[in-house]
């Protein structure tokens, strides 16, 4: 019963707006049709917590570790939509980052680094072309929040299936709407 309710949910999830790991389907505008996409090369993201500068001296408290935030590239793409007239930009307004667990083994993250959201108003795509957008993923107070659990300890890969969705306004008509892509990110303090 367990399994058929947890099908059943993906099932609905996806209906509503599920795609491949690397975009989430097309959102369709009054002028045109946008896709975003995450760039392939970080598509799992391998997250690595700290940064040691001699691994002989990590981890005995003689060295303090250093990170920095995960940034990640999607490109969002508008494709023109009608036979006649002018499309229009779209202008973005937010992007809004939600992690779930992607196995039993990885933690729920506390609300405050489940969803995160990212100003973006003033980012424009232009109609019939694609804007690269970076998105810090994976923040450095996130990784701090791993940093008790996981630094220096032998635990497991946490696997998270994060989606990453655009707000976005069609500046010509006001259509608004939201385009989706979802990754995978795996973290970590992994060998340096």
């Amino acid at each position: 019963m367990k399994k058929f309710l947890l099908l059943a949910t993906v099932l609905v999830f996806c209906i509503s707006g599920c795609g491949s790991s690397n975009g989430g389907g097309t959102t369709f505008y009054k002028t045109v049709n946008a896709t975003v996409s995450v760039d392939s090369e970080k598509n799992p993201l391998f997250s690595d917590l700290a940064k040691w500068a001699d691994i002989n001296t990590s981890c005995n408290g003689v060295q303090v570790p250093t990170n920095t935030s995960d940034l990640v590239n999607f490109t969002i793409t508008t494709v023109k939509s009608i036979s006649s007239g002018t499309a229009s930009n779209l202008m973005l307004q937010k992007a809004t980052i939600v992690f779930t667990p992607a196995d039993t083994l990885s933690p729920a993250l506390p609300a405050q680094y489940a969803t995160s959201y990212i100003d973006l108003f003033g980012l424009s795509v232009p109609a019939d072309g694609s804007v690269a957008v970076p998105v810090e993923v994976v923040t450095h107070n996130l990784k701090s929040y791993f940093y008790p659990t996981a630094v220096c300890r032998n635990v497991p890969v946490y696997s998270y299936n994060v989606q990453v969705s655009f707000d976005a306004i069609e500046a010509g008509t006001g259509k608004s709407g939201t385009i989706t892509a979802g990754m995978t990110v795996r973290i970590a303090d992994f060998a340096d």
